[in-house]
């Protein structure tokens, strides 16, 4: 059982070794040709790939509080129980990419110290929530508008399928859009295997509007997760809260004076 285990949910270096990874320029040259949809599919996809980019160009640093618990089961009953809470920071690096960390405040209501752990963690849901959607990986999945409901459009893996996609065969999901056709909420479960490496195989995410500074912008806001080891299924739910703006402040400090015997000699003249 691992204390801190990388969210592999959305389609990118998300494990540790079994990685879905971002397709390289050499890849993308063997992906498949995109499907093409009639409308109103069509329209959820473009909005879904549009909001994916819009988050991977646009998206500032950021923190925001964790709170969750984690669980161990066994037989459907509760073997190990984390309350915890915690400080997600996201920052933006120089090349372009959103570095997610956390850092835990409390467990089970008590100060966390270096020592602490969770039986079961996950992570990184923030900028890659909407992988799955975006105009880069669309080639990879086959799509269908929900028959029951305009609102929702549900997913698999193309067949057969390839490995220049970088994600797993098997991987399916759904992605659920509002009146305005912002996404709400995004599902992704690939099939369970036997390996620390592997994916998280089911992970579900809440979005919702946040605003950062002047700008507001749709994140996750609650994330659950399960995974199945040996006799246990662990599993996670947390929510994420108070996001604000991430910034850094650099105070200088009037220097010494350095000490008239210390002083360096005068240059001579020439």
């Amino acid at each position: 059982m691992r204390a801190l285990l990388p969210l592999a949910l959305f389609a990118c270096t998300l494990a540790a070794s079994a990685q879905e990874t971002t397709p390289t320029a050499e890849q993308l040259a063997h992906l498949p040709q995109p499907e093409l949809y009639d409308q109103p599919l069509a329209t959820r996809l473009q909005q879904v790939a549009d909001q994916a980019h819009a988050l991977r160009a646009d998206l500032p640093s950021f923190t925001c509080k964790e709170e969750g618990v984690s669980q161990v089961l066994r037989n459907d009953e509760v073997r190990k129980e984390v309350a915890f809470t915690a400080t997600i920071r996201a920052v933006r690096l120089p090349d372009g990419r959103i570095e997610e960390t956390q850092n835990l405040v409390t467990v089970n209501g008590k100060p966390a110290n270096k020592h602490s752990s969770l039986p079961y963690n996950v992570h990184d849901a923030f900028t890659r929530v909407l992988t799955y959607g975006s105009a880069q990986y669309q080639p990879c999945y086959h799509y269908e508008l929900d028959p029951r409901d305009a609102h929702r459009i549900v997913f698999h893996s193309r067949r057969p399928f390839n490995l220049a996609c970088g994600n797993f065969p098997g991987t399916e999901g759904l992605i659920v859009f509002d009146d305005a056709g912002q996404v709400m909420h995004v599902e992704r479960a690939i099939p369970p295997v036997e390996s620390e490496d592997w994916p998280v195989p089911f992970a579900a995410v809440d979005m919702g509007t946040v605003q950062l500074g002047e700008k507001s912008y749709r994140l996750a806001q609650r994330l659950e997760s399960e995974r199945v080891e040996g006799k246990d299924t662990l599993r996670e739910d947390v929510k994420f809260t108070e996001c604000k703006l991430f910034t850094t402040s650099i105070r200088l400090l009037p220097g010494e004076e350095v000490p008239e015997e210390n002083s360096p000699a005068p240059l001579k003249p020439r």
